[in-house]
């Protein structure tokens, strides 16, 4: 195991080869490793929304999502699913985050992610998007949803993507600009907290991403 949490002396050079892989791999910034995708994504939004944000979520999310959504002091609002109209009718500017799976994991199909886009984009406000069902299973070399849809994951400014599925290991990333994830390593308390996960894990997750 790692023994302790990755700011003490849980992180090794493993980790860090694999976090750099990883954003080569999906040509972003940067990447942070986490023990799990349910931890990511409740990382994520305690460490990014306070109470004067909002967060749309689509009523298909993951449970992690919907649960963390919950429980945080910002407002949620839930669309129905997949359907943009409902989404923009809710939306409010420069507000929070718009939280979308990329493919939804109960009914398998996919999230509209360009219009999911053109709304955050063009109401200021974020797109986060899970992919844990999407990436090693869909795209050019198993690069996810947004790659077969035809959008470059710079674009999304909070991608999360797990290992326990296509990559056949455990964990989970979050993946964007490096500014995100500098304020995720320091504020993410699920990051700062938790004992990081093995290095014999990101070694193997690493040779499952490079085959």
């Amino acid at each position: 195991g790692s023994g302790a949490s990755p700011l003490v002396t849980g992180y090794t050079e493993a980790h860090q080869q694999l976090e750099e892989a990883l954003a080569a791999w999906l040509n972003v910034e940067a990447a942070l490793l986490f023990s799990s995708g349910f931890a990511a994504n409740q990382a994520v939004l305690k460490a990014l929304l306070k109470p004067s944000h909002q967060q749309w979520q689509d009523r298909l999310n993951h449970a992690s999502l919907q649960e963390a959504g919950s429980l945080i002091p910002s407002r949620m609002h839930r669309f129905r699913h997949n359907d943009m109209a409902h989404l923009e009718s809710q939306l409010r500017p420069k507000a929070g985050l718009i939280i979308s799976e990329g493919v939804f994991s109960m009914d398998g199909d996919q999230a509209p992610c360009e219009e999911l886009l053109q709304l955050a984009e063009s109401s200021g406000n974020w797109l986060m998007l899970d992919d844990a069902h999407g990436l090693g299973a869909h795209g050019r070399g198993g690069r996810g949803t947004l790659d077969i849809q035809g959008i470059a994951h710079s674009r999304v400014a909070v991608l999360v993507g797990t290992f326990g599925k296509a990559f056949g290991t455990a964990g989970a990333f979050v993946a964007g600009s490096r500014q995100l994830i500098d304020y995720l390593l320091n504020f993410a308390r699920d990051y700062v907290y938790s004992t990081h996960m093995p290095a014999s894990q990101a070694l193997a997750t690493h040779a499952a991403l490079q085959w």
